[in-house]
């Protein structure tokens, strides 16, 4: 296949890929006029700017933005705070908490990659990826190798990308368009870009941009045994878009899928999903006009239209019934005259309350109350206080919080650690796990919030043994675990598993206190034996002097077995 019959196939896919996302165009620049900033909207997203102002046209009311902004700051301190661990590593095979070699490699590898994500751009993009989450529900991060860094993140914005799902319903192919000017696609591609680009560069052209397509996806036929870029799982593609120009750039791949796309909720076909503002976007609506309303009647009560006498002014005036205007009409007394045009009446504390409505219910439908308690100045809360305040919220989480976890958090840290591994910045692991599969335990704030539920009943089975103890301690004992409930709670709370001894330590242990207790009672056997032994003799001792005094020989003492 040629060049050109190539830049064709991937312009068809191209395409068809736009048809789709087109679906919810227009959903999406209602979203992003209503819950998203100014800075945003003057991107040149969808197309093109959707504002030239610095203000928004649309926003009156900020429950919306302000809703928004806090549903971000809560997944971003409830799932990925910086300041606490939120992942640990673990194996699938959980006899690895036996094994302290394994333990140890598996908590170096977990701080080195939590100290890798601290050195990057990770906590700033991840942030503008919940953002996105929750108001388009999908948010798209570039993970791409770097230079300077091992991983490079950047989120896209909604509107300069178009995606594609495989047969699982994941989305695995991304195909994106962005303009670069002459001076970057030199930086880039200073051998392959055209004469025309190199002249522009060379010129006072250099701020002139072109379309670029950066196509994503995986290679189905590839060599593995070669290590180029063109035989690796993903196919990474650059093409320049001019008319007449067309070209491919460059051509390489990926080892992993170099994109997160992570949908809030999604049913199996579909590709982009939705998202909480999608669900109060109505609400928001309604609320914009109450306060835009609300406003009008209050300017209205403040300064009324009014009636003017035609002598006052232009008998030709228009009508003008605005806070302030003024209509002229015909003199219908002796003297000119000025009179308010209508009484307004406006109930401000109905309106009022009308317009809290309306917030509270953009508040829930985003979570507020439970990502302000999560993101709030009370630090001291535990996840167990959380999850009895927000009960049903974080029932209402779960789903969403799962797709997160197999859609972004794992395929990122996947990503992460084999880019370390590539570079040497991970441990050579122990023997003993060539064939295990690394397994992601979240031990972020939400995480344990949603666990909390299983540390309950711990607690409260324990309580009940407890008591139960006190009628039956021996029965009871022999049926409580106490090892096997420590270590459950262990693994709910989210804490470092070196805290809990292993299983081989505690039947050490074990067998040390019951050798310990065995000698212990040997000894106290062994002094009772001596004092019987001793009082035995003090009692004959005692006798002798008793038949001395009496005058009677030893020997028929013994004879009378009075002495034993």
């Amino acid at each position: 296949m040629t060049e050109a019959q190539r830049i064709k196939k991937y312009k068809k896919r191209l395409e068809n890929m736009r048809a789709e996302y087109r679906k919810q165009e227009k959903h999406w620049k209602d979203l992003a006029a209503y819950f998203m900033p100014v800075s945003y909207l003057r991107k040149a997203l969808f197309g093109r700017p959707q504002t030239d102002s610095k203000d928004n046209p649309y926003i009156y009311d900020l429950t919306g933005r302000v809703s928004l902004r806090v549903f971000s700051s809560g997944l971003h301190g409830g799932l990925t705070s910086p300041s606490r661990p939120w992942f640990g590593l673990g194996l699938t095979d959980e006899a690895w908490r036996d094994d302290t070699e394994v333990e140890q490699w598996l908590n170096d590898t977990q701080n080195r990659i939590s100290g890798e994500l601290h050195r990057s751009n990770f906590y700033d993009q991840i942030h503008l990826l919940y953002s996105e989450l929750g108001c388009f529900g999908v948010g798209v991060m570039m993970l791409e190798e770097d230079e300077d860094a091992t991983i490079r993140f950047e989120t896209l914005n909604a509107g300069e990308y178009y995606l594609s799902a495989g047969v699982k319903g994941r989305v695995d192919t991304l195909y994106r368009i962005y303009n670069l000017n002459a001076r970057q696609m030199m930086d880039r591609w200073a051998r392959e870009v055209p004469e025309f680009v190199k002249r522009d560069y060379e010129s006072d052209k250099q701020a002139l941009e072109y379309e670029v397509l950066h196509v994503i996806e995986p290679r189905r036929q590839y060599d593995p045994m070669r290590k180029d870029g063109a035989n690796r799982p993903w196919r990474s593609l650059f093409i320049l878009l001019k008319g007449g120009h067309e070209m491919i750039l460059e051509e390489s791949g990926y080892y992993e899928q170099p994109f997160i796309a992570a949908r809030w909720e999604a049913s199996y076909n579909e590709i982009y999903g939705s998202g909480p503002a999608s669900d109060v976007l109505s609400t928001v609506k309604s609320a914009q006009q109450l306060r835009k309303d609300s406003l009008i009647g209050v300017q209205m009560e403040l300064n009324p239209p009014v009636l003017a006498s035609a002598d006052l002014g232009n008998p030709f005036n228009s009508i003008n019934l605005e806070p302030g205007g003024i209509t002229y009409v015909a003199n219908t007394g002796s003297q000119p005259s000025i009179i308010p045009a209508y009484q307004v009446r406006h109930n401000l504390a109905a309106a009022g309350e009308a317009l809290e409505t309306l917030r509270n219910d953009v508040r829930d439908g985003l979570y507020y109350n439970l990502f302000l308690l999560l993101s709030g100045t009370d630090k001291t809360m535990t996840a167990t206080e959380v999850a009895e305040r927000n009960a049903e919220k974080l029932l209402q989480l779960g789903p969403a919080l799962e797709r997160m976890r197999s859609e972004l958090f794992m395929p990122m840290i996947n990503r992460v650690f084999n880019a370390m591994f590539r570079e040497g910045k991970i441990a050579s692991p122990p023997e003993s796990l060539q064939g295990q599969d690394l397994k992601v335990e979240f031990i972020s704030m939400l995480a344990l919030a949603q666990k909390a539920a299983g540390l309950a009943g711990i607690d409260r089975l324990t309580q009940y043994t407890l008591a139960l103890a006190q009628v039956f301690p021996q029965e009871v004992m022999d049926v409580f675990d106490v090892y096997q409930a420590v270590s459950e709670a262990e693994k709910l709370n989210g804490v470092n598993p070196g805290i809990i001894r292993s299983a081989d330590e505690v039947e050490a242990i074990r067998q040390a206190r019951e050798q310990q207790q065995q000698q212990m009672m040997a000894q106290q056997q062994a002094m009772a034996a001596g004092q019987m032994a001793m009082e035995g003799m003090s009692k004959g001792a005692g006798a002798m002097k008793d038949a001395a005094a009496a005058g009677l020989p030893i020997a028929e003492m013994m004879s009378r077995g009075q002495m034993q």
